[in-house]
């Protein structure tokens, strides 16, 4: 018996705190591969085609105001207000997918990313709204994985038969979901 110390004396002896005591340990989730991708077919839930292409012609649009600036000489607070306008967009510009297996999270405006979540290590969803600067909200998926990771990802851009479409999907994937936007009383 005096040989053997508990991990809670090991701390006691130093004066600290126990906190991993207390805390859920991590739960490893498998990497994901290409050719696991490439076996499943995915069901998309975009936005509104009507709405990508207004946010797709603000962009040409705000490069030609910029050059006009640019030739009256007053260019850098075009640029900034246009640079800051194209960020804000990518941050609400996402869009799911499911299939058999995974959930896939990409973005309309950033085409290099990717994210890629196995419904296996998903612990929760979470349909919310998330508040911005702008002065509105915009409906936001937050997904809460095994390990506890958490990810948030907006989207202005799919309508409401759109995130009614999603949570149906998701609720057949045998997923917890919690509905925090009402899309129940939208359907």
């Amino acid at each position: 018996m005096l040989g053997i110390l508990s991990r809670a004396n090991v701390y006691r002896s130093k004066g600290e705190i126990p906190t991993d005591l207390f805390l859920p340990q991590s739960v490893p989730i498998n990497t994901i591969t290409d050719s696991d991708l490439q076996a499943e077919e995915f069901q998309e839930f975009t936005g509104d085609p009507v709405r990508f292409v207004f946010n797709s012609l603000v962009i040409p649009a705000g490069i030609g105001i910029a050059y006009v600036a640019y030739r009256e000489g007053s260019i850098i607070p075009i640029i900034l207000l246009f640079s800051l306008f194209s960020v804000s967009m990518c941050f609400v510009s996402y869009y799911y997918s499911v299939s058999e297996n995974f959930f896939l999270v990409e973005n309309q405006f950033i085409p290099w990313f990717q994210r890629v979540i196995r419904f296996a290590d998903i612990r929760s969803i979470i349909f919310e709204k998330r508040y911005h600067g702008r002065g509105g909200t915009t409906n936001a998926l937050r997904i809460i994985t095994r390990d506890y990771d958490e990810f948030s990802y907006g989207s202005d851009l799919l309508s409401d038969e759109s995130w009614v479409a999603l949570k149906k999907a998701l609720i057949e994937k045998k997923l917890s979901v919690t509905d925090k936007i009402g899309l129940d009383s939208k359907k």
